[in-house]
């Protein structure tokens, strides 16, 4: 519950300061390099942790209605992103992600979006404590400190943010939440919840995107 209360409040205060200038839309969201993004990746909320992420843009679609005071001008954009997070559970474990999502994001005239995105990857979780192992019988049989395991990790993300504006350059702040399934965890699947906050920007550097399949409507 905690979780939707502050990202409801967050996506709140983008909206209420939100800035209206749809003319502005391609130039603020879209050059040649490939957007970058770090954000807090708060495991089960509290648990800290850092996610740093690239875009690549596969489609953007472009919409114009004209109405009886304003245009309304939307633009919808498919994209994928590589990611890498980190994050711990003090005294008790760390864990490295590498993760691809595939997303939907949908902008406004107010340079605001919602955005939805399903992602895949690999988990290694490093246990900071001992490790016992036991037979089929359920006998311990040892232990071990300091081990690992890996998991195949799905997810689903739902977000919201928006453009701001410093010294003329755009700005991207967001929020997400997540919500991802650990598999073959204890003979079992392992659901988490996290809540992400994050900034992204423009580079004038990195790897290019230019070539952006583009549908006007």
């Amino acid at each position: 519950m905690r979780f939707f209360i502050v990202l409801i409040s967050f996506c709140t205060a983008l909206t209420l300061n939100g800035q209206t200038d749809s003319s502005n839309i391609p130039s603020v969201l879209f050059n040649d390099y490939s957007p970058l993004s770090a954000s807090y990746y708060g495991n089960l909320l509290f648990q800290p942790g850092i996610k740093l992420a690239m875009d690549r843009n596969l489609l953007k679609i472009e919409e114009n209605k004209v109405k009886k005071r304003k245009t309304k001008h939307t633009q919808k954009l498919l994209y994928i992103q590589p990611n890498f997070t980190f994050y711990v559970h003090p005294k008790t474990l760390a864990v490295l992600q590498l993760n691809t999502e595939l997303g939907w994001r949908r902008y406004n005239n107010r340079l605001l979006f919602t955005e939805v995105a399903l992602s895949i990857g690999y988990s290694r979780r490093f246990n900071k404590g001992e490790t016992y192992f036991a037979d089929s019988a359920g006998n311990i049989t040892g232990s071990k400190k300091g081990t690992s395991r890996g998991y195949f990790a799905t997810g689903i993300s739902l977000g919201c943010g928006g453009v701001i504006f410093i010294k003329e350059k755009p700005i991207t702040l967001y929020s997400k939440l997540n919500a991802n399934l650990l598999t073959a965890h204890n003979a079992g699947l392992l659901p988490e919840g996290i809540l992400e906050f994050g900034i992204r920007f423009q580079p004038n550097f990195g790897l290019k995107n230019t070539t952006v399949k583009t549908i006007i409507k």
